[in-house]
């Protein structure tokens, strides 16, 4: 599905908003409401958020490298609905084609020594 960073934006808003109402209401033990707020969040995530184009990412935070799934609007990739730059600590960016069962290994082991 092809959509512009406003309207991406504006979803990771309302879904944003829609957590904080769950963690409210669940607080607030409305557990109704509670259920409405995650069967609106399931269907956003559904009609919209599993819709859009993904594409295969390495880079790096640090020294560290990592692989990951990420969304692609434009020429901006987007994880966890967070703009990935490098005043947020992303560098050397870079699309691949699959993210191998080597790649997540070698992420494992690097993991080990922090």
């Amino acid at each position: 599905m092809k959509t512009t960073t406003k309207k991406y934006q504006e979803q990771t808003k309302l879904r944003s908003q829609l957590r904080s109402w769950v963690f409210t209401f669940e607080k607030n033990q409305k557990w109704g409401a509670k259920l409405e707020a995650e069967e609106a969040i399931a269907e956003l995530d559904h009609l919209y958020f599993n819709q859009l184009e993904t594409v295969n990412v390495s880079f790096m935070i640090g020294y560290r490298s990592y692989y990951r799934a990420v969304v692609k609007i434009g020429k901006s990739y987007y994880s966890h609905y967070e703009k990935m730059t490098k005043s947020r600590g992303y560098r050397a960016i870079e699309e691949i084609e699959e993210i191998t069962e080597k790649m997540n290994e070698a992420m494992i082991d690097d993991s080990y020594y922090y």
